[in-house]
């Protein structure tokens, strides 16, 4: 790094200055301009643009701008580094936002990733007793694909695929079968079938039983928590163990964390929809109280990579709250119920 540079503007606050306000950011910047050109506000819009791309672009320049918190005023200084634009305090308070690598941990990452993932799959409405997911970390072919799966009862015209923002490609892709028994069959012969598609590196697996719907069955979802392990094997530390052994250590940490006896809580395995047996892709917990679902929730990652997310959460996996007054749906602070009761008082 060579230079810090310090910029009183962004991009979207340009598009509310005045005319005015924008001459004096310019000359003070010291900016040099012919000022007889015809639509000289465009222009000296059009120069500060650059100058922000210039700082933003360059690795050796350490960018400052005002932070610019949607939550709360803050004159705060922010650096360009924060996906937010935002100071620490304000960008760890945000729920509406994108996970920064300055000031997140990267388990927040983790369940960004699976915020995305699982409400692209919930927004597609999918029948996931019949539709596959394929992992692919090589841009596929449509016509491979079509290959690989011809001769099966396949609903061409239902095909969807996942792109990953961050990655820019297309990550998942969504194999929707004319009826159960066909996705039974790919799943039972999955290896043969990437046998076909080994060039792209895919992993073939069934779609996990719809988050909304466990929390809609389960009777107490205040002292449940749900614990979800990686879509793929990126975010895995090191190799998770499966069956009875993965159980296990789970079962060791909850005991470890509550300082609870194993006959004081409940663990069960999710449903695969498609073959209708056991699926560890989710691991249902329900502990005696409320204060151990926040002991253990706050205890996560667990293994360095599974994430946790309370039933009680109206959004999937919202980030880790800082404040203990941020409400985890918008970007604003809990009202205090008796001002609540004041307001809906003089509302009538």
């Amino acid at each position: 790094m060579t230079g810090i540079v310090t910029l009183p503007y962004t991009p979207k606050m340009l598009d509310y200055l005045t005319p005015l306000q924008i001459f004096y950011i310019v000359k003070a910047l010291d900016m040099r301009i012919a000022y007889d050109i015809v639509n000289i506000i465009d222009v000296l819009k059009q120069k500060l643009l650059d100058l922000y791309y210039l700082v933003e672009d360059n690795p050796k320049l350490h960018g400052i701008l005002p932070c610019q918190s949607n939550i709360k005023p803050c004159h705060h200084l922010a650096s360009m580094h924060c996906a937010n634009h935002m100071c620490k305090m304000c960008c760890q308070d945000g729920v509406n936002r994108v996970p920064c690598i300055m000031h997140d941990r990267y388990e927040e990452f983790f369940r960004h990733k699976l915020r995305s993932v699982y409400m692209f799959e919930e927004n597609q409405q999918f029948d996931r007793t019949r539709t596959l997911r394929i992992h692919c970390r090589r841009l596929m072919r449509k016509n491979d694909l079509d290959k690989a799966f011809e001769n099966l009862a396949i609903v061409w015209d239902d095909l969807q695929v996942y792109y990953h923002d961050s990655a820019h490609r297309i990550e998942y892709i969504y194999l929707v079968c004319q009826n159960q028994a066909v996705a039974q069959e790919i799943l039972q012969d999955q290896h043969l079938y990437s046998l076909k598609l080994e060039k792209y590196d895919v992993t073939i697996s069934a779609l996990s039983q719809s988050i909304y719907e466990i929390s809609e069955q389960c009777a107490n979802s205040e002292t449940t928590l749900l614990i979800v392990r990686p879509l793929s094997t990126l975010e895995v530390v090191r190799e998770l163990p499966n069956g009875e052994e993965y159980t296990n250590q789970i079962t060791n940490i909850i005991q470890n964390v509550t300082q609870r006896y194993p006959n004081e809580f409940q663990t069960s395995e999710g449903i695969n929809p498609v073959t209708g047996e056991t699926d560890q892709q989710h691991i249902l917990v329900k502990l005696p109280t409320k204060a151990d679902v926040d002991r253990l929730y706050n205890a996560q990652p667990y293994l360095g990579c599974l994430v946790a997310h309370k039933l009680s959460h109206v959004q999937l996996f919202p980030f880790m709250r800082y404040h203990p007054n941020l409400c985890l749906t918008c970007s604003s602070f809990k009202v205090n119920p008796r001002i609540m009761r004041l307001l809906l008082i003089f509302s009538f």
